[in-house]
């Protein structure tokens, strides 16, 4: 299904010569899929806690394979130099309590997804799922990062789950989580940062909001 998309469900096994794909209709019943995905649980609803208890957990539905892919992610592949971090939006409709509004995603309802991806094979690195207002990026915060913004925490708890720092890597993001001082701690844990920026982010010199002319360009540079 993620190969072959059709509006309805029911399409999957649809007779007619327009929309019929025989190999679900052999694999087992329209029925009984139905009544399977029905039944389908990843984790005991009884126990854990619930909505309103201190420490609930919004993935908990999810969360036995979410632990397994994303560590399974992080182990059996080694990327090359060039890696990168953005989001996306896996769509959904129903209710959700941390369901995100996006406009300028081609889905703009559903579930937001940081991710950490190689940039020559696409491969997904790693992943985290965006619960709302109690979601930390980043566990592994140093006292002196605290003040740091939450686009900060997200590219530094990615590199730091899937132990990517310190390695020589070089990483592109796009102007919501580029910054001066996210550029100053990676190079300080060898890895390189190239990405967009805003010219409103703190620390970035006035002399960008000059209007370049065509052809030409203006360089800043600090040290290192």
């Amino acid at each position: 299904m993620g190969l072959i998309f059709k509006l309805r469900l029911s399409q999957y096994w649809s007779t007619d010569e327009l929309l019929r794909t025989p190999a679900f209709g052999e694999a087992f019943s329209r029925d009984r899929f139905k009544n399977l995905l029905t039944c389908l649980h990843l984790n005991n609803n009884e126990t854990g806690l619930h909505h309103g208890d201190e420490g609930f957990d919004p993935l908990r539905k999810i969360r036995p394979i979410y632990v397994v892919l994303s560590s399974r992610f992080r182990t059996i592949f080694t990327p090359k130099e060039h890696i990168c971090i953005d989001e996306a939006i896996v769509p959904w409709n129903g209710r959700l309590t941390f369901k995100q509004f996006i406009p300028s995603k081609p889905n703009r309802f559903g579930v937001k997804l940081y991710m950490l991806c190689e940039s020559d094979s696409a491969y997904l690195c790693d992943f985290e799922v965006y619960v709302g207002a109690d979601y930390e990026p980043d566990p592994n915060t140093e006292a002196s990062e605290l003040h740091e913004g939450h686009s900060y925490h997200v590219v530094l708890g990615l590199l730091r789950r899937a132990n990517l720092l310190n390695s020589g890597y070089t990483v592109y993001v796009d102007n919501y989580y580029t910054s001066p001082t996210l550029c100053d701690q990676l190079t300080d844990e060898d890895t390189s940062c190239i990405g967009t920026v805003r010219k409103n982010r703190k620390q970035m010199p006035k002399s960008l909001d000059l209007k370049v002319g065509k052809g030409n360009a203006i360089f800043r540079h600090r040290e290192p």
